[in-house]
């Protein structure tokens, strides 16, 4: 059960991660990846938001990348 809870939270890290690539901080991305949004910010009793940027710091932390405002910046596009 505690694998089946730790995978899901991986793979919603994942997709939004994914989804999020060049797409800012736009509405249609927070709704495109709700329920994953969701089961993040329930298992980390975060905000969804706190959830969509959690997931990129995470990810470009596990992928080895140096994170800081301007790699979350490019990730985003937000210039």
């Amino acid at each position: 059960m505690k694998t089946e809870i730790i995978n899901n939270t991986l793979n919603a890290i994942s997709k939004i991660y994914n989804s999020s690539k060049g797409k800012k901080f736009e509405k249609p991305i927070f709704h495109k990846v709700e329920s994953e949004l969701t089961l993040l910010s329930g298992n980390l009793r975060i905000s969804p938001e706190e959830a969509y940027l959690f997931s990129i710091i995470f990810t470009q932390y596990i992928e080895d990348e140096q994170v800081d405002y301007t790699s979350i910046s490019k990730h985003l596009k937000c210039n």
